[in-house]
């Protein structure tokens, strides 16, 4: 208990002379290395998140800073060199919780930022960019599968509608009273539908090819 109270406290206690966000790092650990066995993964949790809310709030207060005094060189690489610690900070959380997708998005936005800051030195532009390809790659698979996860469902629910108008249309307006014909009978209706999209959707193309030839 008193290693977590350190630890929390000397990460609430950063400033932008000095921060203590290693210090959080060591006192964590030592609470671990104390802690029964029994709390060690809920421990692991707490610490994780705790560390996290410690960066997040030291990146603003530097963040804040830097706005405020933009046109100060010095500032923009002081809150660079406050950003490596904080994203150190970012990873050891990550080692205790590996789940936490929103700090390996938060690590990837804050290095694409500062990998962007000028006449920063080759070491610290070479960390940003390492850890802002880390955590890219990441970040893009889960937003592309969970893209291609909505255009799929998209997909499906728009032909289940359309199926349920075209049994509708063939059950009240083509009179085919059984319902297995009418399935089959919207299902044809289906596959003209898409082959007239399809023809439709070549033409537009081809339209808009040709203005642009034209242009």
């Amino acid at each position: 208990e008193a290693w977590r109270g350190k630890g929390f406290s000397a990460g609430m206690l950063s400033n932008l002379i000095a921060d203590r966000l290693k210090e959080t790092i060591v006192c964590y650990n030592q609470s671990l290395n104390f802690a029964d066995e029994k709390d060690i993964n809920h421990l692991k949790m707490e610490y994780a998140l705790s560390a996290f809310q410690l960066a997040r709030s030291y990146f603003d207060l530097s963040l804040k800073h830097t706005i405020e005094f933009v046109g100060v060189r010095d500032a923009q690489f002081e809150h660079a060199d406050r950003c490596r610690n904080i994203i150190d900070l970012c990873d050891y959380a990550l080692s205790l919780d590996g789940n936490l997708s929103t700090i390996k998005t938060f690590i990837h936005d804050i290095a694409s930022r500062c990998e962007k800051i000028s006449f920063l030195d080759s070491e610290s532009k070479s960390f940003f960019t390492k850890n802002k390809e880390k955590y890219q790659s990441k970040n893009q698979s889960q937003r592309s599968s969970s893209g291609v996860d909505l255009f799929s469902i998209g997909i499906f629910a728009l032909i289940i509608g359309v199926l349920v108008a075209n049994y509708f249309i063939a059950k009240n307006f083509m009179g085919v009273q059984h319902p297995l014909f009418a399935f089959f009978t919207s299902m044809g209706l289906l596959f003209g539908e898409v082959v007239i999209l399809g023809w439709c959707t070549m033409g537009y193309l081809k339209l808009k090819e040709n203005q642009r030839s034209q242009q």
